[in-house]
């Protein structure tokens, strides 16, 4: 991490620059280049539950700062959900079969992020569409391409599309 002054001659701010958020800006940058609208480092894709990586793909591996790096993508659509009226920011909008449950008895019920998946309406409507043949595809094509089958690597990550 580096803390210095930063600006110009009429203007000096002084700031705190650390790696993460070089690997912030190059991964925001690199979304325009792999044409996905969120990727992910290696490093956060490690903290996610099993359920959430398996709706995660790898799209490459990236040197950064002389390590390689995996570099995830969610895959979703562009669907937006209506939020209610008294919806309150980063509160899950539960389907309303069971609005009555507190997300708390949810969550503490061991494991509970894995139900996010299951229940959290904006992740389910992100998904909608996205098949798991489509995932599973695409692990297929990138396994042939690491081991080098070049011909089924690109027939299966065709059939992904």
């Amino acid at each position: 991490a580096i803390e210095a002054p930063i600006g110009s001659d009429f203007k000096i701010d002084a700031s705190y620059l650390s790696p993460h958020l070089n690997i912030a800006m190059m991964l925001e940058n690199a979304t325009r280049i792999y044409g996905v609208p969120m990727l992910l480092s290696e490093s956060f894709y490690s903290l996610l539950s099993l359920r959430a990586k398996e709706r995660v793909r790898k799209v490459d591996v990236v040197t950064i700062a002389s390590r390689p790096q995996g570099v995830f993508t969610f895959t979703m659509n562009n669907s937006v959900l209506e939020a209610p009226d008294d919806h309150q920011l980063g509160e899950i909008i539960k389907p309303e079969q069971l609005e009555d449950v507190a997300i708390e008895d949810i969550l503490d019920a061991g494991n509970g992020s894995e139900y996010l998946w299951l229940l959290d309406q904006d992740l389910l409507v992100l998904q909608e569409g996205v098949e798991e043949s489509l995932l599973t595809l695409f692990r297929q094509g990138l396994c042939s391409y690491v081991d080098g089958d070049w011909g089924k690597a690109q027939e299966l990550l065709e059939q992904a599309k």
